[in-house]
């Protein structure tokens, strides 16, 4: 074998590992399968079988903490909705975990399979977490939601595009 044909075979090995290294991850859902971006996230320990765990590779402007993602692998049931619906197939929950940053949930249901995001930001001017508890009621919510909607809108797009294929 000459040292070019060695050479190009190397190359081409190398090509088919950065290939696979850049392939999305993929979630198999009812019906299909899920893509989820290997550039945004990296999978994380997904101890149970009906889900897979997901954290962005980088954190956003005001996150606390690296956005969290979980693909549930079967229809959403309504016992699993959140507590305030943003739109049909929509529903978002904030909540008080790390003192005094608010976390928020988008949750959204696909006929096959549901995603769920956590995301905890700064507090905002407007938002005092440490008037609200650990659990914030839907109508202390509706105020949460309007400060975030720039973050809930974007985390909502990323959430409704994650479709099985």
């Amino acid at each position: 074998m000459s040292s070019s044909h060695i050479r190009a075979t190397i190359i081409a090995v190398a090509l088919l590992v950065v290939a696979a290294c850049r392939a999305d991850y993929e979630v198999a859902v009812p019906g299909g399968k899920v893509s989820v971006s290997r550039q945004f996230w990296r999978s994380i320990n997904n101890p149970e079988p009906f889900a897979d765990n997901f954290e962005a590779r980088e954190k956003r402007r005001n996150e606390e903490f690296a956005q969290m993602l979980t693909v549930f692998k079967a229809p959403m049931r309504t016992d699993q909705r959140g507590d305030v619906a943003l739109a049909r197939r929509v529903w978002v929950d904030a909540m008080v975990v790390h003192p005094p940053a608010v976390t928020i949930q988008v949750r959204v249901g696909h006929s096959s399979h549901w995603v769920l995001s956590r995301q905890t930001f700064a507090p905002r001017a407007g938002v005092d977490p440490s008037a609200l508890g650990p659990f914030i009621r839907p109508e202390q919510a509706q105020a949460i939601i309007a400060t975030y909607r720039d973050e809930i809108d974007r985390t909502r797009n990323v959430l409704e595009a994650l479709v099985a294929r």
